[in-house]
């Protein structure tokens, strides 16, 4: 899925664009000529938009550490309590 948000206009839209597949075509349809800010999931296809300037979600890292902390036999300390 897509998301598109126009601020600083006197009518500020959200698009939505969902596709049954993931592939680049997709976001190259939606968002061909971006150039502005792109917060994704990481997935390749979007680095496809080369004028963009891509954002990481701290989500993804999160699992990360939470899987580690899982795999951990002791106790996690103070960096298990904060995640």
């Amino acid at each position: 899925m897509g998301v598109s948000e126009r601020r600083g206009s006197d009518e500020p839209i959200v698009l939505l664009d969902y596709q049954l597949g993931r592939g680049q075509i997709h976001p190259q349809a939606f968002l061909g000529g971006c150039h502005g800010i792109l917060m994704s999931d990481g997935y390749t296809a979007w680095r496809t938009l080369g004028g963009a300037t891509h954002l990481g979600r701290m989500a993804h890292s999160r699992c990360r550490f939470v899987d580690a902390l899982k795999a951990r036999k002791k106790d996690g300390g103070a960096g298990a309590e904060v995640l």
